[in-house]
């Protein structure tokens, strides 16, 4: 049975020792944390240094309350040390560095223990295979198993390789009470191989440079989420050779999350659009390989997005600078699968705010509790956009804003047909959006301090869907 479920870890922690003995013990697990003043944010990476614990949450953006943007938003990361003493940076968008601020939190902290994951494969240090085979590794992810730990996977054209990774952390130094940034702080992109090495970039996030890269052997264990079904395969002529865009679109309007392989390359989805039979979605963000296991010290990144009728766009661009180098357009064959895990809708709005099922009070209960939470807005023009809510806020009268980070900008076209955003345009967006139906964006770009507020307005329907 696919399951998982937010578990409390231990309310106002004296230390994380707790946590760190759960991570160690599992092959697959989420973090999150729900302050005090009921703001709840996810954490993208914890580890241990020492005697000291300590987790980063993913970057948000700075509000001037609890359902608005800061007229000129910052970046803001958090870095919390046994569990409870937390430091604070903020980066203006172009990417200087703002004095941090330091103080005790009182918190309460969630894990999500994935219970259905097990290893699967395991490598040495040299890459010679431990357990399991590499051909099986292979089958399964081509199949549409997830590693949870890498939000996009590479497979090498003839089969015989296998890396994943991303964006870890920010390096950080430690003081007997706080965990603090480095002066210069950088980004560690890893890349992990089923040969043994590992790759890490370090860039630097200020000056959106390139600082250096380190290649270590170590052994790695591959484990296996099996919880992900085939919906829909699009071969590279735009026909359907496998189930239907019409049982896909079902299944993503109830909730479910949606991963593709396409191309050697296995990927999580971040925001998804749905108008009539045709389904768009955008991919999480990735560092050029060099083959299949290397990364390109030149900071070239990738965009993509990929479609029902087969087309894959893909924007070439410098990361940090987000400055555009090509832009394409291929046919290829996509095969789409979706977790199988079980979503509850627990509140339907209007586009102003009136409820039309479910509950505020239900939602906020379960979101304090650590549940994982999908939004769905159905357009006035019969659009759909599905995206994941990062961060969470409870205003005083007791409504939810939902924060949404860093997803890519596109354009609507003839027939609904989405493409990036033109070159002149901003290339990301990050939204609030709340119970009371507001649904406010930031465009911005890196590098460039002219960011722009929007307001959606034309917005008929938000479905809020939770994940215990």
């Amino acid at each position: 049975m696919c399951y998982q479920q937010w578990l409390l870890i231990r309310e106002n922690p004296e230390s994380f020792n707790t946590l760190y003995v759960t991570s160690k013990n599992s092959c697959a697990i989420k973090l999150k944390f729900v302050t005090s003043d009921k703001k709840i944010h996810a954490i993208n990476s914890f580890g241990v240094s020492g005697d000291k614990t300590w987790a980063q949450s993913l970057f948000h953006l700075s509000k001037s309350s609890w359902n608005t943007f800061d007229a000129s938003p910052q970046r803001m990361f958090h870095t919390t040390m046994n569990a409870k003493y937390q430091t604070v940076v903020a980066f203006d968008i172009e990417g200087s560095m703002a004095p941090p601020s330091t103080k005790d939190i009182t918190a309460t902290w969630y894990v999500k223990n994935f219970s259905n994951v097990t290893p699967f494969f395991e490598n040495d240090a040299s890459g010679a295979f431990v357990t399991g085979d590499l051909d099986s590794l292979v089958a399964k992810i081509q199949g549409g198993s997830a590693i949870p730990s890498l939000p996009t996977v590479f497979v090498s054209e003839d089969l015989k390789q296998v890396a994943g990774g991303g964006i870890d952390h920010l390096g950080q130094t430690f003081t007997s009470t706080y965990a603090s940034l480095k002066s210069q702080p950088y980004w560690f992109l890893y890349r992990s191989t089923s040969s043994g090495s590992k790759y890490v970039l370090r860039w630097n996030v200020g000056e959106g440079s390139y600082r250096s890269k380190k290649l270590i052997s170590l052994p790695n264990t591959w484990c296996i989420d099996d919880c992900w079904i085939k919906i829909f395969t699009v071969d590279q002529l735009g026909k359907g050779v496998h189930g239907s865009t019409t049982q896909l679109a079902r299944a993503l309007l109830s909730g479910h999350r949606l991963r593709v392989y396409v191309v050697g390359v296995a990927a999580n989805t971040k925001t998804i659009y749905i108008h009539n039979e045709t389904i768009t979605a955008c991919l999480q963000d990735m560092m050029e390989p060099i083959g299949v296991d290397n990364l390109d010290p030149s900071g070239t990144a990738e965009r993509v997005m990929t479609s029902s009728s087969g087309q894959i766009q893909i924007r070439v661009y410098t990361f940090e600078t987000d400055a555009i180098k090509k832009d394409t357009q291929v046919q290829k064959k996509i095969d789409w699968f979706v977790d199988t895990r079980e979503w509850i809708q627990v509140l339907s709005v209007t586009g102003d705010g009136q409820t039309l099922s479910g509950s505020v009070a239900d939602l906020r209960e379960k979101v304090l509790m650590g549940a994982s939470v999908r939004i769905i807005v159905e357009f006035t023009d019969g659009v759909c956009q599905i995206m994941d809510a990062d961060h969470l806020e409870v205003s005083s009268a007791g409504h939810m804003a939902a924060e949404i980070i860093y997803n890519t900008n596109v354009e609507f076209g003839e027939n609904y047909n989405i493409a990036f955003a033109a070159a002149s345009s901003h290339h990301l967006w990050s939204a609030i959006i709340t119970t009371e139906g507001q649904f406010n964006k930031y465009l911005y770009t890196y590098k460039k301090t002219s960011g722009q507020h929007k307001t959606v307005s034309h917005v008929d329907r938000f479905t809020w869907f939770i994940q215990m």
